[in-house]
């Protein structure tokens, strides 16, 4: 049944919505209808979509000569915002083929355009808009605007019903950001989701550890490193110093045992020429080489041993200061972040005991706790992964095309009833934190075309989910879909939404709202 304009006086949609959301459209005296309460034509609206704009109106039914006002409330369908400023043009054209325009030079409001249009004949005129956007222009046209000779012909006339639904205002969708969408196919996988806990990578982490106790100094000129430092393989941390009358003497014993063995070598390999030249005159018998040979090889043996632990202990990290005092050296074995700092220069430190803890969080593992049914379609390698984080700004959704399986457990755990599964991720930005619970996707087959709506669309209520469809520009109708599977933040609809059907798809928890106070939309609203 069609509604009519009632000029100033709101119906009792828009005072339920005042109440609710303080977005009625307000009166205004200088916009409003001039004609009187009973002389209100017919109301008739439409809601259109081409070009990248919606256009919802409401006109009063036209009869010839007589100057109508069509309400026409603009919004790009991509951002869900109102047209704010700038021209545009309404072009008439009469069944006879005339053509006439009329330029609004700006909206009356954001987003309302309220153009006086006159139409000379009666008959079917075909209206359309014309929105000025970069270089060109955007065409909309509208449906027939029947034009009627006079209110006989207007009261035997048949027109179009307006949709009856959850009333909704195009100024509470702007004000609200409510945004729009059709349901549409889009390439989907089915996944498994499942959880997972963030691990470091095994051979990116590292402890530095003295090798002998001792008081710790920082390298000189510099300080001990500090928590959050990111150092270089290789790189000097500090030194350890063992106590003088330990280890000094240690170490000059090992110099002093290479000097004394490369002696002994010497002398007796030249104690082993001579007896060769005495045998060659057979001044000796032939057991005197023997066992000079054998002394030989034992001074030979003793002197390569001797050098051997004087080379460990120089390539073990050994410093000598100036003063001929040792010292080690601590060096990063891996590039990293310093995650730990277990003691302050100047202190005494036991061996075994790490002075520095260092990660390298570049690369991370992602333990998935996988069921036992389900890992034949986990441990595909080529298959990417899907990881929703949830932080401070929500959930966050991150598409990893190259995970590396490397581990996959030989147990389930008794408790979650799971096995364990490693994946090597890239994190150069930091962000996955060790320890972190995330929760990994795994495609279980190839990608097809399904009808498909953004999960942000649903609404929870009474335990099931609730969509919104827009029936026109400011009326809506909840269905309750039956829903797929879910890809990512889309999810697969079965029934409930036909495809080419416009869904709210941001901010439908405002129209919930104004669903659950029971209003009824009057259509047509004073502007």
């Amino acid at each position: 049944m069609s509604r009519s304009f009632r000029p100033g006086v709101p119906g009792p949609f828009l005072l339920a919505s005042a109440a609710l959301l303080a977005g009625r459209c307000a009166p205004s005296p200088s916009l409003a209808f001039e004609s009187a309460a009973e002389d209100a034509h017919e109301a008739v609206q439409f809601t259109v979509r081409e070009a990248g704009y919606e256009l919802f109106v409401e006109y009063e039914a036209p009869l010839v000569a007589e100057a109508v006002r069509f309400i026409t409330h603009v919004t790009d369908t991509r951002t869900g915002e109102p047209r704010r400023a700038g021209p545009v043009t309404f072009r008439l054209r009469s069944p006879a083929g005339d053509e006439d325009e009329h330029i609004e030079e700006a909206p009356a409001r954001d987003g309302i355009y309220l153009p006086e249009l006159s139409f000379p004949t009666a008959g079917e005129w075909a209206v359309s808009i014309e929105i000025p956007q970069g270089a060109g222009t955007a065409v909309v046209p509208f449906p027939a605007v029947l034009v009627h000779a006079d209110r006989a012909a207007l009261q035997d006339a048949v027109l179009p019903e307006a949709p009856e639904g959850i009333g909704f205002l195009k100024e509470q969708q702007w004000r609200l950001h409510t945004r729009i969408q059709p349901l549409m196919r889009r390439s989907l996988t089915h996944r498994i989701e499942v959880p997972a806990i963030v691990r470091p990578a095994p051979e990116r982490q590292a402890s530095v550890t003295p090798p002998v106790a001792g008081r710790l100094e920082a390298v000189e000129a510099k300080p001990l490193p500090r928590l959050g430092l990111r150092v270089e393989q290789g790189e000097l941390l500090a030194y350890v110093r063992p106590p003088f009358s330990d280890y000094l003497v240690r170490v000059q014993a090992a110099e002093a045992e290479v000097v004394r063995s490369r002696l002994a070598s010497e002398r007796a390999q030249t104690i082993l020429e001579r007896v060769e030249k005495l045998y060659e005159r057979k001044a000796r018998s032939e057991s005197d080489l023997e066992e000079a040979r054998f002394a030989a090889r034992i001074a030979e043996a003793e002197s390569t041993a001797a050098e051997a632990v004087s080379e460990t202990l120089a390539t073990s990290g050994i410093a000598t200061s100036d003063g001929g005092q040792v010292r080690f050296e601590l060096r990063a074995p891996i590039a990293g972040f310093v995650r730990e700092v277990g003691s302050v220069n100047g202190a005494f430190v036991d061996a075994k005991a790490p002075v520095f803890r260092l990660r390298d969080s570049s690369v991370v593992h992602v333990e998935a706790l996988v069921r036992p049914d389900a890992l034949a379609g986990v441990v595909d390698r080529e298959r990417p992964l899907i990881l929703r984080l949830r932080g401070v700004g929500g959930v966050k959704e991150v598409f990893l095309a190259r995970a590396k399986l490397v581990f996959v457990g030989d147990e389930i755990d008794a408790h979650t009833l799971t096995v364990p599964v490693h994946f090597e991720v890239p994190n150069p930005d930091q962000e996955l934190r060790i320890g972190e619970l995330v929760e990994v996707q795994f495609p279980t087959g190839p990608s097809r075309e399904e009808p498909a709506l953004p999960l942000t669309a649903l609404v929870e209520e009474d335990g099931r989910h609730v969509v919104f469809v827009q029936l026109g520009g400011e009326t809506f109708e909840k269905r309750y879909p039956e829903l797929g599977f879910r890809d990512g933040s889309y999810v697969q609809v079965v029934s409930g939404v036909a495809e080419g059907e416009w869904v709210v798809t941001e901010g439908p928890y405002a129209i919930r709202l104004a669903s659950a106070a029971g209003a009824v939309p009057v259509h047509g609203h004073a502007h």
